[in-house]
């Protein structure tokens, strides 16, 4: 797909090595997110952090800032008991910074910062950049994710920062529901105060956001098999931002497709275009009103 002229999206974060059952792909939320806004028709600028072992293909037709590392963030996963769980091996020796960003990168029009591990960002340089665009999606997992002794991940309260602090209207922050049980409430209620939209994940249950317009359930969105739901959450909040433009109701609709088709394939793969997603939904509304229809006949 030819994607189109240079547009003030900013993506930021590491991407990762990620091993599955064995098999080693690229992965991290930058990583899915370029995907969403090749999707979208725009050519993204990315600033991620990683070793000389890194995928960079899922990221190719975009402009990208590459800090050099001897690591990569590398997610080991395992099914347990109690579900999924993750370690990381290996991570960089340094933190991505926003003294990271080419001076010669405009202040971007939305941005999308994701941290995935405690460390992997200094978050609290972004906030200028944050604060200076009209949109700002944090997706804030990292700030949760801490590691024990044994490398395994374990959740944790949300680290309080400056990006979080200061959100506006124009941010929107998203966690899993694992994640959000861990929100202090008193954090939970001066986002909301503060305008910010609360978008926690749920897995099979969908989403809920918490927004100026209400609460509002996001139902899954039907797929044709479930391949590999590693990054959906990403590939949710990216296109959640990238629509919000068609109201939020919409935006949900759009972010809820997006993210079934991308766990019908493996890691970061190419995603169908914003007006095949939209025919989608189209296609399954019409196929909702046909019961209502022979009703009425």
């Amino acid at each position: 797909m030819t994607v189109g002229p240079a547009t003030p999206l900013l993506l930021v974060g590491p991407v990762t090595v990620d091993r599955i059952q064995g098999k080693r792909m690229p992965g991290g939320a930058v990583s899915y997110g370029a995907q969403v806004a090749t999707a979208f028709g725009l050519r993204a600028r990315i600033l991620t952090i990683a070793g000389p072992n890194a995928d960079l293909s899922p990221l190719e037709e975009h402009d990208v800032e590459v800090v050099g590392d001897p690591y990569t963030v590398t997610f080991e996963f395992s099914d347990s008991g109690a579900g999924r769980a993750m370690r990381v091996p290996e991570q960089p020796s340094r933190s991505l910074s926003a003294h990271d960003l080419p001076p010669e990168w405009e202040t971007p029009g939305t941005v999308m910062i994701s941290t995935l591990i405690r460390g992997d960002l200094d978050i609290d340089s972004f906030q200028p950049v944050a604060s200076s665009a009209a949109a700002v999606g944090f997706i804030s997992q990292g700030a949760q994710r801490e590691l024990a002794d044994d490398y395994e991940v374990r959740l944790v309260p949300p680290l309080d920062t400056s990006l979080v602090r200061s959100c506006s209207h124009s941010y929107s922050l998203f966690r899993s529901a694992r994640e959000a049980a861990l929100w202090p409430e008193s954090l939970h209620a001066s986002t909301r105060a503060a305008g910010a939209r609360l978008v926690t994940t749920r897995g099979a249950d969908g989403a809920l956001i918490e927004s100026d317009h209400g609460k509002t359930d996001v139902p899954v969105f039907p797929s044709a098999s479930v391949v590999d739901a590693t990054g959906a959450g990403d590939v949710f909040a990216t296109a959640l931002i990238l629509a919000l433009d068609e109201g939020e109701q919409a935006a949900a609709q759009i972010a809820a497709a997006f993210a079934a088709a991308s766990v019908e394939r493996i890691g970061p793969a190419p995603l169908p275009t914003l007006s095949e997603i939209k025919r989608r939904i189209e296609a399954v509304q019409r196929a909702a009103d046909e019961p209502r229809r022979g009703a009425c006949a």
